[in-house]
């Protein structure tokens, strides 16, 4: 096949593929008002839960493997889903999985990914003539962690990995910092989608792992994310409602923040305090 009309293929990776479907089934699951496959399959495809020609029901468990991540959805399948929740599919073609997957240099990609994120994001990491932001300055990392999302996730990732292809431990260790906040500011949404743990477990491996710095390494495999995330969102509310007549004034994420880099910040370090390990030690652990 020539190089002009060669297609990109997508490596498979049942970590990150099995996540993605959960959250596209969790996504249909939630506009439809139930949790359970059958119901699910009903709607977006009800020729697959009908009589075959003998009057037996066609035994088809498709959905009840997309509730647990066990395949991906065809495209067929996802338009049908598209007519019934219209842009549903986003999550499973969303950059950040492509992000995720790589092993290899994401230099020659990094723009394209970052063009399919949110605008305001874009204008954060993009610079003239498609150069991506260079250093970790705080006004880069405060301005991504401030409009928290898959879309400012994907792109602290990209500009960790970017980074850590430069051999620069110490950007590496600000923006795997940065993003552990957002992924404590988005766990909330993350956890109704039912990917939570998932999805931090697969930071844990891909990317806090690569964080290296004055011989320690984070240490985050037995952190409770889950807990964190919703105890983060409790503090968020009751520093809200004492300054109710500011709320309008603030982005939604404001308040969370002042416990993680504001003036709250002591005061509940130990919940949010990113464990470290001398590498050292773990070098022992791996020879035991």
């Amino acid at each position: 096949m020539s190089g002009k009309n060669k297609k990109r293929t997508v490596r498979r990776d049942e970590a990150v593929d099995a996540l993605r479907t959960i959250w596209w089934f969790q996504c249909l699951s939630t506009h439809l008002e139930t949790n359970t496959p059958r119901e699910v399959q009903r709607a977006i495809a009800p020729h697959t839960v009908a009589l075959d020609i003998n009057g037996e029901p066609i035994k088809n468990n498709k959905f009840l493997g997309y509730s647990k991540g066990r395949h991906v959805p065809s495209k067929a399948l996802q338009r049908q889903a598209e007519a019934i929740l219209p842009k549903s599919s986003w999550i499973l073609s969303h950059p950040i999985w492509l992000v995720l997957k790589s092993t290899g240099s994401i230099k020659d990609q990094a723009v394209e990914w970052i063009r399919q994120l949110d605008r305001e994001v874009q204008s954060i990491v993009l610079q003239p003539y498609n150069e991506v932001v260079i250093g970790a300055s705080r006004h880069t990392l405060g301005a991504l962690e401030r409009r928290a999302s898959l879309d400012s996730l994907a792109a602290l990732t990209i500009l960790l990995k970017l980074h850590h292809e430069d051999n620069q431990p110490e950007l590496v260790w600000l923006y795997a910092q940065s993003i552990f906040r957002v992924m404590l500011l988005i766990g909330t949404s993350l956890d109704r989608n039912n990917v939570a743990g998932r999805m931090f477990q697969l930071y844990v491996e891909r990317v806090f792992s690569l964080a290296v710095f004055e011989g320690k390494r984070m240490d985050l495999s037995n952190y409770d994310y889950v807990f964190a995330a919703n105890h983060l969102a409790g503090i968020a509310d009751r520093v809200r409602d004492k300054h109710a007549s500011e709320r309008d004034r603030r982005m939604p994420t404001f308040y969370a923040l002042q416990a993680l880099t504001g003036i709250y910040q002591q005061r509940f370090k130990k919940y949010f305090q990113i464990p470290l390990v001398a590498i050292t030690n773990l070098q022992k652990d791996s020879h035991k």
